[in-house]
């Protein structure tokens, strides 16, 4: 199925699925991988790759993803509550796209600094769009603030990846051939902030197919239903397996 093609009833089942399958999951990279492979397979004809972010304490970040986050260059001052947006979940058209551990560039992003996450255009351009600031990271456990539309749920939407800019004009998906490879066009999202611990987690898509903005925010309401199956194991910090 192609996203164009699914219309209130295929959101509908989407979000009974995400429900039933998701709730009994004992940490959120569980039901972020689970969420991930739902997603792709559901949409296999127009999915290149689905992932799912999150905001971790950078204390309580697996090994891996610690050392990953720790050579960024750029990055100083983390401290065990500096906010990472680490990705917990990764389902894709290769092998090796199925697996977070495998990721090259994307393990984790510290939101240690507005400047720091304004020098990463998709970065910038999703937490901008889904209404997410980036606070003192030293004085707060998560170290954003969600605005009205963040902490509901909100679209992160690049219309085509090959010839997106940002107000600076530069591309917002940067991986040029990771995008010419595939045939990306559209690359959308949806997500918001749990409000028992300020976590913030998105979901992002990149498709083969031009994807209006109006039906890509059909699925917004994913990402409450998403939150609501995932909030005991948020609420208890267990993050990862």
């Amino acid at each position: 199925m192609r996203f164009e093609e699914a219309g209130s009833a295929v959101v509908d089942a989407l979000e009974e699925r995400t429900e039933a399958e998701l709730s009994g999951a004992q940490t959120l990279e569980a039901a972020a991988q689970r969420f991930c492979e739902i997603l792709q397979e559901t949409f296999a004809e127009s999915t290149v790759l689905a992932r799912v972010f999150a905001t971790v304490p950078y204390g309580a970040l697996p090994g891996a993803t610690r050392t990953f986050v720790q050579r960024l260059e750029g990055v100083d001052r983390l401290t065990p509550r500096t906010p990472v947006l680490a990705l917990l979940g990764t389902r894709g058209a290769l092998p090796r796209w199925n697996s977070r551990q495998l990721s090259e560039g994307h393990l984790g992003i510290p939101l240690a600094s507005a400047e720091f996450v304004d020098a990463i255009p998709m970065i910038a351009s999703l937490v901008r769009q889904l209404g997410v600031a980036i606070a003192d990271a030293h004085g707060v456990e998560t170290g954003i603030v969600t605005q009205a539309l963040g902490a509901a749920a909100g679209v992160f939407y690049v219309d085509d990846a090959a010839t997106a800019v940002d107000s600076q004009g530069r591309r917002i998906i940067a991986a040029r051939d990771f995008v010419r490879e595939h045939g990306v066009r559209t690359v959308f999202g949806f997500g918001g902030a749990y409000a028992i611990t300020g976590t913030f987690v998105v979901t992002i898509l990149f498709t083969r197919e031009s994807i209006a903005r109006s039906h890509a925010e059909r699925f917004m309401r994913l990402a409450n239903r998403f939150k609501a199956a995932t909030m005991r194991p948020v609420g208890r910090r267990n993050f990862f397996a």
